[in-house]
């Protein structure tokens, strides 16, 4: 089982305030975060169907 899939993301923090710049800033990072969740996602898929019984 390749390491990087037990690492799981961490979350971003919400925004501190409900500025434009910061909800903005805080859409970016929960993008990644989410696009890294998907991606680790992906991986474990591919591990689990790879094995042979």
């Amino acid at each position: 089982m390749p390491q990087a899939l037990l690492v799981m993301p961490q979350r971003p923090e919400p925004a501190q305030n409900g500025s434009q710049e910061a909800i903005l800033t805080h859409a970016v990072a929960f993008g990644r975060y989410v696009k890294n969740l998907e991606n680790q996602l992906r991986g474990w898929i591919g591990w689990a169907t790879e094995r042979k019984p």
